[in-house]
């Protein structure tokens, strides 16, 4: 079988197969949005918030960041996942490659994305990045694991650009069988330590018109397959990325999922984005008293998380998902420093308009000219307002980031994935802080 599509028809397309656009969704809490930080890549039931929180409606504006946790961050108990997504196009434009990653850091690599198709089962999505420039990624990844044995990769299947095809595949024992084998066979041919489904998303509300009300079971029923067929073949991973926002949580059998797949990546971020016409946090870690939103209550990380431990899941198989870009909005007035204020999609970005990698937000705006940083105390998340530009950014810091790792250790959840590892600064400090905090 031929396991090769059509590459990007030129760089300015490469973003159709990011993930950034990925997660536009999901990454995005929740309206179909073109992004590259698929951010791609959500639906909830209403929890309540941590009784530690803090409600204090006022907010800390500071142009340092506080990385100061209350939590001492050298218990040498502690043991979670650390999840990092490596995107196929970012050796294109973005200039970062297998060689670039931080392995020793890391616990497990998901590779974005593979191809799920009906007729054809998985197919590489861009061939020229996967097998053949500098080396192929696929193979540089088999030998990064050879010079890191604890290290893991996991192919991850469809994203928000890629998803198309998921409700028809997934529809039939036959489909659900076929297509299965096939990706089976296609990790084990690649050197693959497992297979990560993310299907944005069953039961809709994706890029795809292609849904329908049958897929919160036939979801189930996809995972089932991969379970069987993965465990007759040896010891290896199955995971999902999963949306964040209740809406997406609805369209899933929490349970069911649960008890096949060895963890579910919750895609706790873009719950709020240029795509909306009110500015917002991208990844709260808990609501805010002083928000417009009707679904600010179930649209934060807690919420995402606490969902499927009331459904039962025991939380060491719940991972939190954590973005290293900003989501941006234009045309906001300077009122609250443009929180929860009136904007339109940003102008500007790192490589799409409205998405700021951290590291780009740490060398060209934290700290420079009249960005101003703010910290929301309740949801205990950044951000930072240009009143020159008009223009606001809700990201993630070492502060934020502290707090989000320190949640992870006290609830005894199962570890931290981030989109992307392109995002983070040349220091990797983001990821180092990940690493510092949970396998100490």
């Amino acid at each position: 079988m031929v396991r090769s599509t059509l590459l990007c028809l030129s760089v300015l397309s490469l973003g159709a197969c990011s993930k950034d656009q990925d997660s536009a969704t999901r990454d995005t809490g929740e309206a179909p949005v073109d992004t590259e930080a698929d951010t791609d890549t959500d639906t909830d039931t209403d929890t309540d918030t941590d009784s530690d929180t803090d409600t204090d409606a006022d907010t800390d504006t500071d142009s340092d960041t506080d990385t100061d946790s209350d939590t001492d961050t050298s218990d040498p108990t502690v043991d979670k996942r650390i999840v990092g997504y490596f995107v196929e196009w970012g050796v294109y434009d973005r200039n970062y490659h297998v060689a670039d990653i931080p392995a020793e850091l890391l616990t497990h690599i998901n590779y974005a994305f593979i191809n799920p198709t009906l007729a054809n089962g998985c197919e590489i999505y861009d061939s020229w990045a996967a097998l053949d420039k500098n080396g192929g990624n696929y193979n540089l990844l088999n030998n990064l694991k050879q010079t890191h044995p604890h290290l893991k990769v996991l192919m991850s299947l469809g994203g928000w650009t890629l998803s198309g095809e998921f409700s028809d595949i997934a529809l039939t024992d036959a489909s659900r069988s076929a297509f299965v084998t096939d990706c089976v066979d296609f990790m084990l041919q690649y050197g693959f330590d497992g297979i990560d489904v993310d299907w944005e998303y069953p039961g809709g509300g994706g890029l795809s018109s292609n849904y329908r009300p049958e897929d919160k079971e036939n979801f189930t029923a996809l995972l089932q397959e991969f379970r069987t067929q993965l465990d007759a073949k040896g010891q290896y991973l199955l995971t999902i990325a999963a949306g964040g926002g209740s809406d997406k949580l609805a369209n899933l059998e929490l349970a069911k999922v649960a008890q096949t797949v060895d963890w579910v990546n919750i895609m706790s971020y873009d719950f709020h984005g240029g795509w909306e016409a009110t500015t917002g946090h991208n990844a709260p870690l808990y609501p805010s008293s002083q928000s417009p939103f009707s679904n600010e209550a179930t649209y934060n990380t807690d919420a995402a998380l606490q969902a499927w431990v009331a459904a039962g899941v025991d939380p060491d198989k719940v991972v939190m998902g954590a973005p290293l870009y900003g989501r941006g909005w234009s045309s906001v007035p300077s009122t609250g420093n443009g929180l929860f204020q009136s904007g339109g999609a940003a102008s500007m970005g790192t490589f799409e308009n409205g998405v700021f990698d951290y590291g780009d937000l740490v060398q060209n705006y934290i700290g420079q000219g009249d960005w101003v940083r703010t910290w929301d105390a309740e949801s205990m998340v950044p951000w930072l307002y240009s009143a020159s530009q008009s223009t606001f950014i809700s990201y993630d810091d070492t502060e934020s980031m502290a707090h989000k790792l320190d949640y992870i250790v006290q609830e005894d959840f199962g570890g931290m994935m981030f989109w992307e590892l392109s995002g983070d600064d040349d220091q990797h400090t983001l990821v180092k802080q990940m690493a510092e905090r949970l396998r100490p």
